[in-house]
């Protein structure tokens, strides 16, 4: 094409959300031609339109790696069809809205590597088409709320890398189709018992950087589909668990650092490849064998 012709579409580095041309062409569309709001590691600035919440045709809103600062608005809770929201690496502040629990087709909410403060709000628990929450890298404080337990369809769990606090709610023990739970870097106290016994299909728990106190949790040892667990880095004493054995998937534990927990990995753990933990039986020339 025509030299330069490929710069004209990506506007200046200081564009503000609302002046954009896409955002511009979007807000005066004809009803049902706006379906996406792509704007995305342009540079873009400012702060997110109240006005976004009257394009009721949007079903996935993609603002992430920009320069976006100021709030989330809670009039995005009126937007019924968006099922995604992608808001990721922004310098977006202020509280998750409750509102956007009142999105009936929300299935993906992406919001991490933000400064969003202030608690996780309980009725995010109302937007029951959720498979994927993501808070991960934020200020958010208080504790989980156990409303989340409600989401029937979600499969992962991130919010790790926050400052909550607290037990883990053991109503998130009914996420039959959690396979990602990340819990990792932040003040949590307690693991309830039944957490563990209600969550079939979790594939991997990282509940590593926390204030975990008392022996190693037995209970995780029903976590039937676990291929991986970290839980390194909190106040744990005592021996492993005898029960570790029924965790026939996992393939990857490090419960190390900061901890204080001894013994060996069961025998029955055959498909391990990564630890910081010595199997009890080494065979051949494992890596693990030898320990650190």
């Amino acid at each position: 094409g025509a030299g330069g012709a490929g710069g004209a579409r990506r506007p200046a580095a200081a564009t503000k959300l609302e002046d954009h041309p896409m955002f511009r062409w979007c807000a005066t569309a004809p009803e049902g031609n706006c379906t996406a709001l792509d704007i995305v590691q342009q540079g873009v600035t400012g702060t997110i339109p109240a006005e976004l919440g009257a394009l009721s045709s949007l079903t996935r809103i993609a603002l992430f790696g920009n320069a976006l600062s100021g709030t989330i608005p809670a009039e995005l809770s009126m937007l019924e069809n968006l099922k995604e929201l992608y808001l990721y690496n922004n310098s977006l502040t202020g509280a998750v809205p409750g509102e956007l629990g009142e999105l009936p087709a929300l299935e993906t909410l992406a919001l991490f590597n933000n400064e969003l403060s202030g608690q996780i709000p309980a009725g995010l628990g109302g937007a029951a088409a959720l498979t994927k929450i993501d808070l991960s890298n934020n200020a958010l404080t208080g504790a989980i709320p156990g409303s989340l337990g409600q989401l029937e369809g979600l499969q992962s769990l991130y919010l790790q890398s926050n400052a909550l606090e607290g037990n883990v709610p053991p109503a998130l023990g009914g996420l039959e189709r959690l396979t990602e739970l990340s819990l990792a870097s932040n003040k949590l106290t307690g693991l309830p018992r039944a957490l563990a016994e209600g969550l079939p299909a979790l594939q991997r728990l990282d509940i590593s950087g926390n204030r975990l106190t008392g022996r190693f949790p037995a209970s995780l040892a029903s976590l039937s589909s676990l291929q991986h667990l970290y839980i390194y880095n909190n106040a744990l004493v005592g021996p492993l668990p005898p029960e570790l054995a029924q965790l026939t998937n996992l393939e990857f534990f490090y419960a190390g650092g900061t901890n204080n927990i001894t013994g060996r990995l069961p025998e029955e753990l055959e498909k391990i490849v990564g630890s910081d933990f010595l199997p009890t039986n080494p065979r051949g020339t494992r890596e693990a064998q030898g320990g650190r």
